[in-house]
């Protein structure tokens, strides 16, 4: 099964916003923490394998965004901004995004574990 890249586009935009700068590691480790995107295939069934795949998959993401002028990514590659051309493409998809939102994203992603 390959997974759905608007998902990772949703994720990413969704983790990045708009307007402030972001370090990719953070992104990446919230988008691999916080999100559920279905990947089932033989070579990722480990968490560790699952996560090397996902940081390649969310790098390229980047790449492919920073090309299409949809984010800026500073010059030693460590932060990453979205720009008007790229919000303005999450807006257009808003509706899209919702949807996918609503399945993606965990819903504990943001909850305080209960104290014992």
């Amino acid at each position: 099964m390959i997974p759905d890249f608007n998902d990772f586009y949703i994720a990413i935009g969704f983790t990045i916003g708009y307007g402030t700068p972001v370090s990719v590691e953070e992104l990446i480790t919230n988008i691999i923490e916080n999100f559920d995107i279905e990947y089932d295939t033989e070579p990722v069934q480990t968490d560790q394998e699952r996560t090397r795949v996902y940081e390649c998959i969310i790098r390229h993401m980047l790449e492919i965004m920073a090309a299409t002028k949809e984010i800026e990514i500073s010059p030693d590659g460590k932060y990453v901004t979205m720009n008007k051309k790229g919000a303005k493409n999450i807006e257009n998809q808003d509706d899209e995004i919702c949807k996918r939102l609503r399945i993606i994203f965990r819903k504990n992603a943001h909850k305080r574990p209960a104290e014992e």
